[in-house]
């Protein structure tokens, strides 16, 4: 059936917590919308689910968004074109909105592409359950980027092609800001950063946007990537 406006699910046993996150949901397939639905609104730590059906839609759960501003946008890749898909990310992070990339396992060939969606994690359909589910979002609230296995084994991969290869020239990083990058690498994240340099929070938030404005990427993963690729801190 073709849906015509949105939907929102609210389960009968279901209460707001006062800090509860509200989600925004676009996937245009039936089951798995509803199924991530019951799911997100099983979560203590979830306040509210706003669903969006049709990939035609996609101009108005963008506008709406922005009206709205969730904590999180829920992405599944491959509903709209690649282009579409990154403008739609890029638009809700502009707005403050946090976003989580779904993905199939047949996008491995992909994600080299995936990786430089603006998103803030990343998780696989077909490893779907309530607790993967609420381990992605706590990372996302908590500053961290969740990463499957294979996107993982992907930039393990890039890392030791890079090894290879002798070091690119780079962008010109400060040695704190090349520290910062070599963190990212590891997966840690603002908080966990903080604590390893003894800088707060803050300076972590303003050195990162740095590496990624120097090695022009939109996302953490992305900076990663291209860090690998290029092994830019090769022999640092």
């Amino acid at each position: 059936m073709t849906e015509t406006s949105a939907v929102v699910v609210h389960l009968d046993t279901w209460q707001p917590t006062p800090k509860g996150i509200q989600v925004e949901l676009l996937v245009a397939d039936e089951c798995v919308r509803h199924g991530l639905a019951v799911m997100l609104n099983s979560l203590a730590m979830v306040d509210g689910v706003h669903l969006w059906g049709s990939v035609d839609f996609a101009p108005r759960a963008a506008a709406a968004s922005r009206d709205r501003r969730p904590d999180l946008l829920i992405l599944r890749y491959g509903d709209l074109d690649a282009a579409a898909t990154e403008q739609l990310a890029r638009d809700a992070r502009a707005h403050g909105t946090k976003v989580l990339m779904l993905l199939n396992r047949d996008h491995e060939d992909t994600l080299d592409r995936v990786v430089t969606i603006p998103s803030d994690g990343f998780i696989v359909q077909e490893d779907l359950t309530s607790a993967s589910l609420a381990a992605a979002v706590t990372r996302i609230a908590d500053g961290e980027t969740p990463m499957p296995t294979m996107l993982a084994d992907r930039l393990l991969t890039r890392a030791r092609e890079s090894a290879l290869r002798p070091a690119a020239a780079g962008p010109n990083l400060t040695p704190r800001e090349r520290q910062v990058l070599q963190l990212l690498i590891e997966g840690l994240s603002n908080k966990q950063i903080a604590r390893r340099l003894t800088i707060s929070q803050h300076g972590v938030k303003r050195l990162v946007s740095n590496v990624l404005a120097k090695l022009n990427c939109p996302t953490r993963t992305h900076a990663v990537a291209v860090a690998l690729t290029d092994g830019i801190l090769a022999g640092t």
